[in-house]
């Protein structure tokens, strides 16, 4: 039974896709989460939630209902367009009420120090990569923000095993080879 669920009203209302967001983010993929962030709670495992790559918010909004008391949900994106206010909208109508900061930059230009800074001291409990989706871009973002991501964390890659993005899956097994002694599963 799970009992530290997020709003079963609101997990129900992304699972029906009862919102006008944009985005790619399907309800297996949202389930799969709750469930993780179950087993955080039952654990008491705690970390702030990352983003890299937020588009228009609506993977955002569904992750900020699972933030947990002092645990802040950074999003990264170089926010093209009006993508920056369509996700604070976005956030607005269906994300929950919790601590949040969108980041507009290029995680591939960011350095130790920056990430060390947002994250202040917590960690990363989850780790959504969804931005840029060649191998380059995708091995950096796992080398840049793995190091933060607390033990029991997880990180969620988008568009793995996709035949249209093979960099994706290549830079998740080279990742995987260098992470020695293994830390990921």
């Amino acid at each position: 039974k799970l009992t530290y669920l997020m709003n079963i009203d609101v997990l129900n209302g992304f699972l029906k896709d009862e919102n006008d967001l944009e985005g790619w983010f399907f309800p297996p993929d949202m389930l799969s989460l709750a469930i993780f962030n179950e087993m955080h709670s039952k654990n008491k495992i705690k970390g702030n939630i990352i983003e890299i790559g937020v588009y228009k918010g609506k993977s955002f909004s569904f992750l900020s209902h699972l933030i947990k008391e002092n645990e802040t949900l950074f999003g990264y994106d170089i926010f093209p367009e009006d993508y920056y206010e369509a996700t604070k909208l976005a956030l607005e109508k269906y994300g929950a009420s919790v601590k949040f900061e969108l980041i507009k930059a290029d995680t591939s230009e960011l350095n130790d120090d920056d990430i060390k800074a947002k994250i202040n001291g917590k960690g990363i409990r989850i780790l959504h990569i969804d931005a840029g989706h060649e191998y380059h871009e995708v091995l950096h973002s796992l080398l840049s923000f793995s190091p933060y991501v607390v033990d029991a964390g997880i990180i969620v890659m988008d568009d793995y095993q996709d035949p249209e993005f093979p960099g994706i899956e290549a830079a998740v097994l080279d990742f995987c080879e260098i992470d020695r002694p293994r830390r990921f599963i």
